[in-house]
């Protein structure tokens, strides 16, 4: 049923040596409760297959990848009903899917009311079917995160959030005593934000935070180590990697560091 389903999506006509091939590639890349439909064209009438599969009783798929399909808001809306009601489910990644600001907005509803999830990835990659979010979507996502209780994993990356977004997600943030795991690379992000980062970080359960492509520079990381030099974050660990960053900012980040070894 979901090989019929993803050559409705495909426009493809459906035979024998076609579904042969699929359930065969379904054996090879699901195991351990994970299932990986990655790049496999899926859309809106393949989701709502695999919606049933995710609603049946004996359902024991704990991890979902479903990146770079073009799921789009109708393949969102559908899994939205499904996170709610299933009790498998740990992770799902939906990376680079078509999806708009009003499925986002879908999916960070369907969040707040599931039992299981604790890890989400609604990132994208360049140019590739990219997922789009706007300000009413982010202050949503905020609200959300402060009452959440399981979700610890989240990864917004390549989402363009920039300064304003994540100021905004920071709030919720702040307020979540959950949130352990944060990726926010490469979304438009200036030493601007760090100091509501460092607000955020001082006041989270994060320990590790991916800042990772962004225009962080000397200036951004030179009040970061402020931060870390005080000791008042439980970050455990930092990816700055390609943030426009010197050897003057690693001073400083080095300096910061020697004082805070525990």
């Amino acid at each position: 049923m979901l090989c019929y389903s993803k050559l409705i999506d495909m426009n493809m006509k459906h035979n024998n040596e076609q579904q042969d091939r699929f359930f065969r590639f379904i054996n090879k890349h699901s195991c351990n409760g994970k299932l990986k439909l990655i790049n496999m064209g899926l859309a809106k009438e393949g989701v709502k297959t695999l919606k049933d599969l995710l609603l049946r009783p004996n359902c024991k798929i704990k991890r979902l990848y479903l990146n770079s399909n073009k799921i789009g808001d109708d393949g969102a809306k559908t899994l939205s009903k499904v996170l709610p009601v299933n009790r498998t489910l740990i992770h799902i990644s939906l990376c680079s899917n078509e999806i708009s600001p009003k499925g986002c907005r879908a999916l960070f509803t369907a969040i707040k009311n599931s039992q299981t999830l604790v890890s989400f990835d609604l990132s994208s990659k360049e140019r590739v079917n990219r997922n789009r979010i706007d300000m009413a979507s982010i202050k949503h996502l905020s609200e959300v995160l402060q009452i959440s209780k399981f979700l610890s994993f989240l990864d917004l990356s390549l989402l363009s959030l920039g300064n304003k977004g994540v100021a905004q997600l920071c709030r919720g943030l702040m307020k979540s005593k959950v949130i352990v795991s944060l990726a926010i690379q490469n979304n438009e992000l200036t030493e601007e934000c760090v100091p509501t980062l460092n607000h955020m970080i001082t006041e989270s359960s994060l320990e590790h935070l991916d800042l990772s492509s962004n225009h962080i520079g000397d200036e951004g990381v030179k009040v970061f180590s402020d931060c870390v030099r005080k000791n008042k974050c439980k970050l455990k660990m930092i990816d700055l990697a390609n943030c426009r960053i010197t050897s003057i900012g690693c001073s400083h980040l080095l300096e910061a560091l020697s004082f805070n070894v525990s």
